[in-house]
């Protein structure tokens, strides 16, 4: 039987547990997740692509976007989660780039969608060389 709880670890150590509904949201941890079923491991998923404020943040989201779909109807369900997400990606440029990062990483399209949505805010407006002071920072970060 699956456990309803998993244990991720990221690439600096920092170890969570988090529920799976939650994180059935990043193909890449339930691809790895099916694995491990088949080799009945259930050791920590380990994830040296993402570091533990990272990670600790993208739990954050998956556990606020895990919401029933049926409940989504629901307007003020609805205006809470877009009221969350506007106040989850206003955050320093640092942060900023590994959430987009980890979204790549992790495979969580609504965060992808999110993130790139919020990045796409911030070019508009700039001229093409206050872009590329923009995506210079970002590659600085991914050194």
């Amino acid at each position: 039987m699956e456990s309803t709880r998993i244990r991720l670890v990221s690439g600096d150590g920092q170890v969570f547990e988090v529920k799976r509904i939650a994180v059935s949201r990043s193909s890449t941890i339930m691809e790895a997740l099916r694995l491990r079923v088949k080799s009945n491991d259930d050791s920590p998923l380990v994830l040296n692509g993402i570091d533990g404020e990272t990670l600790e943040k993208v739990i954050e989201y998956c556990d606020r976007h895990y919401v029933p779909f049926s409940d989504l109807a629901d307007e003020a369900v609805f205006n809470s989660l877009k009221a969350f997400d506007a106040d989850f990606v206003n955050v320093d440029e640092t942060t900023f780039f590994n959430l987009i990062d980890a979204a790549a990483y992790l495979k969580i399209k609504s965060l992808m969608d999110l993130t790139c949505a919020t990045l796409s805010k911030k070019f508009k407006g700039k001229n093409y060389k206050e872009i590329g002071e923009v995506i210079e920072n970002w590659k600085q970060y991914a050194d």
